[in-house]
């Protein structure tokens, strides 16, 4: 070093090497540098003594470069600058420039720009900067994401915003962008775009240059498809609350702090005569009596500003035509956001109708109290008649027991008698139909003693002529006499005759128990009941009658037991066989068929003729009482009533089908599950 100016000394001093004042000339410039630099090695020493080694020996006119000097207290910068001593051989000037400052400036400009970026592509928002000509400059991740695009990716540098975001060939008059190059303003506007994922609020701001010159804008674009969203919802609610505003059976009124009304419904304004724009121009107090401020002052003071609400009340309104009407309201306190009260409104009934009942009511309620008075002395006079009442009642009571008892003897004994008539109608068949197997009977008993006396002087012959050895003359004499006698004829014949009497016996009794069954008085009680076995008898009485006009068929599916009284429901199948012959006219013979089945519930027992048949005005009248088609002397009118009373107290059905000219068929149904009849 030869020589060193005034700022290397201060700078040697300001870092603890006083002795720097004097002692650098004469040193090597790397142990000055060193000594200069708080004693530590700085990472630029060997290149700049290279560096002016360089200059000195030729190779190059100037030298230069920045390094970090330790200094104390802090990091200071330095640019080195090496060139040739003028007039000198061999010899440089080292120039040692203070950048800290200028270095410092530069770091907190490339922090700050780090920062921007940071900031520009964290932000939630689409953003874009785009140039005069629509270009995209620069996007964040937000809008590469949403292009589905890599925002470190330069592919997208150049394309037109309007062209590869809308998808369209030019830029619309409503682009904010557009507007903005047009008059230099920042522009918002709302739009939708699908490929963006919906509603955005985009606002383009202008990008000017150092001098000032609109250079493109920064386009933002702020998603509010939420807002959309909850726009739309609020506009449904609105709609919803005008409808259900409109649509309430009561009066709504909405007034401010001072009493102008503001709003009301159609109610409100049907109920006063008044129109909404007429009633935007009065107050509460103009609609309401003076009688009734005081208390709608003292209401609102004591009730809705200090609660919120006020308790139902009664008060009166004045109409636009002057009529008072008595209404029934209950009011509320409405706030503004910051929770100080803002206006009141009110629910408010019509309560004429009800102030009418009540006057009607109270009308009534005082004759009501008259009448009560009078039906207390009434009371008194029947309470003094009732126990006349009661003897009499229980008397009536028996007198009653006694005439029920009465009519149900007439009935059975009507039932009864109807049995009676139909075995009188069929006397003359029943003994005719008795008399023939007793007669055959008679004369098989007197041919049968003809033959037993015959038998008897065979046995007396045999017993003469047998007794000891029978000489063979005895024997031919027992030969010709069982010959004569036509004993063989007798045995053979005898064994026939005495099968004949037993068939005949047999019908009789069959006879007898059908008669015996039909004509007994059934027990209370119900019994269970074959209705084949009931068919049966009653086809054992009637056979004979019916035999001269049909052939009789029967079709027995089923035994089933049903619960019921043997007597009546053979009377039933009866009278429906009597009716079947009788419906039988004509020169041929016709058929009738009995046929019994069931199934899961009902027993069906069932006769049916090929008679004449009945009309449906006949059919719709035969179980009525005495109502009869017969002849006189032929029926009572009785028995099909009779028949279908008897099925009902037997909790069935007496069914009935017939066509004229083809016949009819009637069916008892009866349930199979126990029931008491």
């Amino acid at each position: 070093i030869v020589a060193v100016n005034e700022s290397w000394r201060n700078f040697a001093v300001e870092n603890g090497n006083s002795g720097a004042i004097t002692s650098d000339v004469g040193k090597q410039y790397l142990n000055a540098r060193r000594e200069s630099s708080a004693g530590e090695a700085d990472d630029g020493g060997e290149a700049a003594l290279t560096g002016i080694r360089a200059v000195l020996q030729g190779e190059q006119d100037l030298f230069g470069m920045e390094y970090l000097c330790p200094s104390l207290g802090e990091q200071r910068w330095f640019a080195m600058r090496v060139s040739r001593l003028k007039g000198v051989r061999q010899g440089v000037v080292v120039i040692h420039t203070d950048i800290t400052d200028r270095i410092t400036a530069e770091k907190k400009i490339i922090q700050s720009r780090d920062e921007w970026h940071k900031t520009f592509d964290t932000i939630p928002d689409l953003i874009a900067i785009l140039d005069t000509d629509h270009r995209i400059v620069r996007i964040n991740h937000a809008m590469a994401s949403a292009l589905k695009m890599d925002a470190n990716d330069e592919q997208w540098l150049g394309l037109t915003c309007y062209r590869h975001v809308h998808g369209i060939e030019t830029a619309p008059a409503t682009c904010p962008h557009r507007m903005l190059l047009a008059d230099g303003r920042e522009h918002r506007a709302e739009i939708y775009e699908e490929r963006l994922g919906g509603w955005f609020q985009v606002t383009a701001t202008p990008l000017h240059d150092e001098e000032g010159r609109l250079i493109g804008s920064v386009h933002v674009a702020h998603d509010i498809m939420a807002l959309k969203q909850y726009e739309q919802e609020l506009l449904v609610s609105a709609a919803k609350f005008r409808q259900l505003h409109e649509s309430l059976m009561d009066a709504f009124v909405k007034m401010d702090l001072q009493g102008r009304i503001i709003e009301s419904n159609h109610v409100f304004q049907e109920l006063l005569g008044y129109s909404s724009e007429e009633l935007a121009h009065l107050t509460y107090s103009d609609i309401t009596p003076p009688a009734w401020h005081a208390t709608d002052a003292r209401v609102v003071e004591e009730q809705i500003l200090e609660r919120g609400y006020s308790d139902v009340f009664q008060k009166e309104y004045v109409t636009k035509n002057g009529r008072v009407v008595p209404i029934e309201l209950r009011g509320f306190l409405l706030r503004d956001p910051n929770g100080q009260p803002e206006a009141l409104w009110a629910i408010v009934r019509d309560i004429s109708e009800r102030k009418r009942t009540e006057t009607v009511l109270q009308e009534q309620t005082v004759r009501l109290e008259q009448e009560v008075a009078e039906r207390r002395i009434a009371q008194e006079l029947l309470q003094s008649q009732q126990q006349l009442l009661e003897a009499l009642n229980l008397n009536l009571e028996e007198r009653v027991a006694a005439g029920v008892k009465q009519c149900r003897d007439k009935d059975h004994a009507l039932m009864q008698n109807e049995k009676m008539v139909s075995l009188g109608l069929l006397a003359a068949s029943i003994a005719h139909e008795i008399n023939t197997p007793i007669g055959y009977v008679s004369s098989n008993l007197r041919v049968l003693a003809q033959y037993f006396d015959q038998i008897v002087g065979y046995d007396q012959i045999r017993q003469e002529l047998g007794c000891g050895e029978s000489p063979p003359s005895a024997r031919e004499t027992i030969v010709a006499s069982r010959m004569t006698l036509a004993i063989d004829t007798i045995l053979k014949d005898g064994v026939d005759l005495i099968k004949e009497s037993l068939e005949g016996a047999e019908r009789i009794a069959e006879i007898v128990l059908g008669l015996k069954d039909f004509s007994r008085m059934d027990a209370q009680v119900c019994e269970p009941v074959v209705l084949t076995s009931c068919m049966e008898s009653a086809l054992a009485i009637v056979h004979h009658e019916l035999k001269y006009v049909a052939t009789i068929r029967t079709e027995f599916e089923s035994r089933q037991e049903v619960l019921g009284h043997p007597g009546q429901l053979s009377q039933v199948f009866l009278n429906l066989l009597v009716n079947a012959g009788q419906a039988i006219v004509g020169p041929e013979m016709g058929e009738i068929v009995l046929r019994s089945r069931h199934d899961a519930t009902f027993v069906y027992a069932s006769v049916s003729d090929t008679g004449a048949g009945m009309s449906e005005e006949i059919k719709d009248r035969i179980f009525d009482p005495f109502y009869t088609t017969k002849e006189v002397g032929q029926g009572t009118g009785l028995g099909l009533s009779i028949s279908s009373d008897i099925i009902t107290k037997h909790h069935g059905e007496l069914l009935v089908e017939s066509v004229v000219g083809v016949g009819t068929r009637f069916t008892v149904k009866l349930p199979r599950t126990p029931v008491e009849a």
